[in-house]
């Protein structure tokens, strides 16, 4: 991270776009930005082994499974929170109820600790 920070896969794609849209060649910021983001913000996290209650799971609405493009909408209840964060608790995330209804399968693209 050139600056202190590590981009999200957003914050890449808004660079790419506005250089692309100027003509300038992206490939080089586009290997650059899947570098940052395959290492995650926190890499070596480890990641806390988290069981996925059965009322937890059913409260989680499957909208649309695309396998075949690997495109999955979930609907979380409100107050659930989205990924892991420091000092959460051990409470499931919307990522740990996917982790288990998808068998693990997840894209990484925006890094490992931010799954989905």
């Amino acid at each position: 991270a050139r600056y202190g920070v590590t981009p999200d896969v957003v914050t890449w794609s808004i660079v790419i776009a506005a250089k692309r849209r100027n003509g300038d060649d992206v490939g080089l910021i586009v290997e650059e930005a899947l570098a940052d983001v395959r290492r995650g913000s926190r890499a070596g996290r480890k990641k806390k082994k988290v069981y996925i209650h059965e009322d937890v799971r059913a409260s989680v609405g499957v909208l649309m499974d695309d396998a075949d493009d690997g495109i999955a909408a979930l609907n979380k209840p409100a107050g659930m929170l989205t990924h892991a964060s420091e000092g959460a608790g051990k409470s499931a995330t919307l990522v740990d109820v996917a982790m288990d209804i998808f068998s693990g399968c997840l894209s990484e693209l925006n890094g490992s600790d931010k799954r989905g």
